[in-house]
């Protein structure tokens, strides 16, 4: 009793290690802000990972004060996120209120939480850019603004300056903004991507926070002593513009800031409107109405055309006061073009002035005394930030938010991550996007690989991705953990859906649940490819046409355009499964580990295609039947489970039956090889009772076969007897058969098929792949070059040899994929 409660003891120290871990969300960010719809709701992404094991992963979302929000999901209930996730990642989406909230997620294991985490501020409000000169932003000396004092005002501390640097402001196409980190909007904090500090925009979050109750994302790309004209000549990414001041502007500025801030910070939270406080500048050099109204709409244009938001809101503020020649003044023509491109001018909805989708900002030239303004009577100081902050707020009125199209955050790519048995996965990004680029988990601008499909180690990663409007869009952060150990087979209806790699691939339901094993031939048309694995569990032991099979039962989906899944598929079963057969059965199959008879009696039994009614029936399948001999039949110690493989060549519906004792034939072996232009096959009985003949069979794609030859079998023998047939005059492909064997009355079987790849090519071999330092090439025929190409089609490395083997250094070569060209043949590989 003692040895039995230590036992005990020691098996619960084991599964604890297994299913308790950790959980760690890497999206969302602590205080972002998503903007939020005319409806007041935004879709929100959850993602991040785990340690152990998680039948799902549940979260909600809880308001952090009493008037802040509503909860999610209503109720104060948890809403699953994800079921089963996948190799220690989780992906999923909630639909939330607008409001301020405290993000809790949890993971669920046997229906129990087993540990939980929370991100202490998420938001779903306003997202605002605010463009333009000195009044948009401050600098040049000119005095702070105080810093929001609502905790919900949020902006990122970067500025696209380094005094250390040369230049000190990077030109737009040497900008590298650091991964987005989310702080509150202080005094001190610099608005990225240019802003100089609060300015005014600390006071009017307050204000607004306070007026529609949720939280607002400020970024800042104005600049000082700009002109409309400046933003415009900007516009192309490596143009210079001349201030009215005489100084040149960094190629592609100031334009490239606010481009940057909409196809970056914006794609990945949405936004509201660009908020634009511009015209001091064009009041100094006399701009004409004309050239104003002409300039301020190519701007708002090309934010548009560059961003992909057709109508994005711009709230264009009135203003021109500036001091010329010591005197302050306003300009008439600058109010009018700015008017006009809202609609409020002497040319109303005209939309060759007007714009769609502008809208009124503050008319600040009326206020210039010291109340308001610094002795230059241009820069507002002071109570005068305080008061333009109320007028931004003003303009930020019910018609504004039901006629202004808010844009929503683009989701963060889903990443398929395929782990193999060893310590690599395999990720693939999603299709359809302009750019790839896999990053370390510290640095959001060093690419390790810009490959869609990408294998690599443990670690820390996550996705880069650009649309074709070049809009930026971060995937969570994804942890590969060292290793994953399922601890028990596969329920009734899981699904385990996946990417097979050249390796041993387990198909998991969760990290703790495994389905099946798939271990892809050399070039199998599966490598790469999906597969969608299902079990099924009957409630009892069926029949079909009187022949029982075991309850628990597979289907098996490919891509269609994967002809030749040819592969060694193991299947998982437990005892229980065996039992229950055994139990109406009149031929048993294993009723222990150790009974060889029984697994001498198991067969498996493939009905090719799909499942008519989506019911995994053995009579619903629409292709042929097919008895396969399975490879092995092994019992798994650490699964306590049954594994039964065998060689797959097509896809469809997997059964376990018990071999029909009262057929002719015993197989010994059935076995093909390529001879030339023939394929050489060969079969072996060690007995056969009243069988007539053999009916050789071949296929192209392991679906459809043809007779190629009928050969008369023994009749009656317990000696060995063998057989052999060469098929001539084949062409380079692969070619599968199979033996229809037959007895005297009629009744038949079939083996198991096998394939025969014939080939015109010269075999050689690049291993392994991915490298990490030496690559070796080994050929049948003497290798004479050997060249190495980037991704980049530039050749690195150029070989003359004349050898039949190789020990190339790769070690020198930065991580990415690369092409080995050997004999002029091609072949991809991954250096890690």
């Amino acid at each position: 009793m003692r040895k039995l409660s230590l036992q005990i003891f020691i098996f619960l120290i084991l599964f604890s290690k297994i299913c308790l871990g950790q959980i760690t969300v890497t999206y969302p960010s602590n205080r972002v802000v998503f903007q939020r719809d005319n409806s007041n709701q935004a879709s929100v992404v959850i993602a991040g990972y785990f340690a152990g094991c998680a039948d799902r992963v549940e979260a909600r979302f809880v308001p952090r004060e009493i008037g802040q929000g509503t909860a999610a999901p209503a109720g104060g209930g948890w809403a699953t996120v994800q079921e089963n996730p996948r190799s220690g990642n989780f992906y999923g989406s909630m639909s939330v209120t607008g409001g301020w909230y405290k993000l809790e997620v949890r993971v669920i294991v046997d229906n129990a939480e087993s540990v939980t985490t929370t991100v202490e501020r998420v938001g779903v409000g306003e997202v605002f850019v605010v463009a333009g000169q000195s009044n948009a932003t401050g600098g040049d000396g000119h005095e702070n603004g105080p810093g929001a004092t609502d905790d919900r005002v949020s902006s990122i501390n970067f500025q696209n300056y380094d005094a250390n640097n040369i230049p000190s402001i990077a030109p737009y196409s040497l900008i590298q903004l650091p991964c987005p980190e989310y702080v509150h909007l202080d005094d001190i904090t610099k608005t990225s991507p240019f802003g100089n500090y609060a300015w005014c925009w600390g006071a009017f979050g307050d204000s607004l926070v306070k007026k529609i109750q949720v939280p607002v994302m400020i970024f800042n790309a104005g600049w000082s002593s700009t002109g409309v004209r400046n933003w415009k000549e900007s516009i192309p990414e490596n143009d210079i513009t001349i201030s009215d001041f005489g100084f040149p502007f960094p190629a592609g500025l100031p334009f490239g800031h606010l481009r940057i801030t909409l196809n970056n910070y914006i794609a990945q939270l949405g936004v509201r409107a660009v908020l634009w406080h511009q015209g001091e500048t064009d009041n100094m050099v006399n701009r004409t109405s004309q050239d104003y109204l002409s300039d301020i709409r190519d701007v708002i244009k090309a934010t548009r055309d560059l961003s992909g938001k057709s109508n994005l809101a711009w709230v264009v503020s009135r203003v021109s006061r500036y001091n010329v020649n010591g005197d302050t003044r306003t300009w008439q023509p600058v109010i009018d073009a700015q008017n006009d491109i809202i609609g409020l001018g002497s040319h109303g909805s005209d939309l060759n002035y007007k714009m769609e989708g502008v809208f009124p900002g503050p008319e600040t030239d009326n206020y210039y005394d010291s109340t308001y303004r610094n002795i230059d009577q241009v820069h507002f100081t002071g109570t005068g930030l305080l008061h333009l902050a109320g007028w931004w707020t003003e303009k930020m009125d019910a018609d504004f938010f039901k006629n202004s199209t808010p844009y929503p955050a683009a989701p963060p790519p889903s990443v398929s991550v395929a782990r193999t048995e060893t310590a690599n996965v395999t990720f693939l990004a999603p299709s359809g996007l302009k750019t790839y680029d896999w990053l370390s988990s510290d640095n959001c601008n060093t690419s390790v690989s810009s490959s869609q499909l990408w294998t690599i180690g443990s670690g820390d990663y996550q996705l880069k991705t650009t649309d074709t409007f070049n809009n930026v869009v971060f995937s969570p952060r994804i942890r590969v953990p060292l290793s994953v150990s399922p601890a028990s087979i596969a329920g009734n209806l899981d699904i385990s859906q996946q990417i097979i790699t050249n390796n041993v691939n387990n198909l998991l339901i969760n990290d703790c649940r495994i389905l099946a094993k798939i271990v892809p031939a050399a070039n199998s048309a599966l490598i790469n490819e999906t597969i969608t694995a299902k079990a099924y569990i009957d409630g009892s032991v069926q029949s079909y046409q009187n022949s029982p099979y075991v309850q628990r039962h597979f289907d098996i989906k490919l891509n269609a355009a994967a002809s030749n899944p040819a592969s060694r598929l193991t299947l998982f079963f437990s005892q229980s499964d065996f039992d229950a057969f055994n139990l109406v059965s009149s031929t048993d199959i294993p009723s222990n580990p150790t009974d060889q008879s029984g697994k001498n009696n198991l067969r498996v039994i493939q009905f090719s295609g799909s499942s008519s009614n989506n019911t995994a029936a053995q009579n619903s399948y629409t292709g042929s039947r097919t008895e396969i001999t399975p490879a092995s039949v092994t019992w798994n110690t650490v699964l306590n489970s049954w594994e039964v493989s065998f060689d797959m060549t097509s896809t469809g519906g997997f059964f376990l039956v018990a071999a029909n004792t009262a057929l002719p034939v015993t197989l010994t072996y059935f076995k093909g090889n390529p001879d030339g232009t023939a394929a050489s096959l060969q079969w072996e009985t060690s007995a056969e009772t009243n069988s007539a003949y053999f009916e050789l069979e071949r296929s192209t794609d392991a679906i459809h076969f043809q007779t190629v030859k009928r050969q008369l079998a023994a009749g009656n023998s317990v000696s060995s007897k063998r057989y052999n047939y060469q098929d001539v005059s084949l062409s380079a492909g692969i070619y599968y058969y199979r033996l229809k064997q037959v007895d005297m009355d009629g009744s038949y079987q079939y083996s198991r098929v096998i394939s025969v790849k014939m080939s015109d090519k010269i075999s050689v071999q690049v291993f392994p792949n991915p490298v990490s330092d030496y690559l070796d090439i080994q050929s049948e025929i003497e290798i004479n070059s050997v060249e190495i190409i980037n991704s980049l089609g530039v050749k690195l490395q150029s070989n003359v040899v004349k050898t039949n083997s190789l020990h190339l250094d790769m070690s020198k070569f930065p991580a990415g994929l690369y092409v080995i060209r050997v004999n002029k043949e091609a072949f991809k590989i991954v250096k890690k």
